[in-house]
């Protein structure tokens, strides 16, 4: 696509028409992007930024995208938990709660069962949608007690 026509017709200065010195110079390299050390370097480049990547994906064992894993024991019972939580994603709808700055806000209570409750969260600012999914879990013999996990990926809209 790009060839160097930087020499093509031009005498050297020796006088002469210079065609064979002005071939060789035209075959130089970096001046355009098909010699085959330029293909070389693009092609190490890319496999390097590939394996950075790769490094950090693992190395840090976390996903690159925002994302959260909670576990919670409640001192109460299952239903209590699920109902509570569903309250507070309907008291926090309102973009005026976040007039602050905070994310107390665009809260969106979507299904609730016995064992799951899901719903969203809307970021202010950027508009990122959150989705959340909190998994209710009583222990074994305990009517007092409920586990909750929550997964809460996120995504751009």
């Amino acid at each position: 696509m790009f060839r160097n026509k930087s020499f093509d017709g031009m005498p050297n200065s020796e006088g002469s028409d210079g065609s064979q010195q002005n071939k060789a110079r035209s075959r130089r390299c970096c001046r355009c992007c098909t010699c085959k050390c330029c293909s070389i370097a693009t092609a190490v480049t890319v496999v390097l930024v590939f394996v950075v990547l790769l490094a950090v994906y693992f190395g840090f064992g976390y996903p690159i995208h925002a994302s959260c894993n909670i576990n919670w024991v409640f001192s109460q019972n299952c239903s209590s938990v699920n109902s509570s939580l569903i309250d507070q994603m309907e008291m926090w709808t309102s973009r005026n709660n976040c007039m602050d700055g905070g994310q107390k806000c665009l809260y969106t209570f979507i299904s609730s069962s016995s064992t799951e409750l899901k719903g969203t969260h809307t970021t202010p600012v950027a508009g990122y949608v959150d989705d959340m999914t909190f998994t209710f879990t009583d222990p074994q013999d305990s009517t007092t007690t409920c586990n909750v996990k929550v997964r809460h990926p996120c995504s751009l809209v």
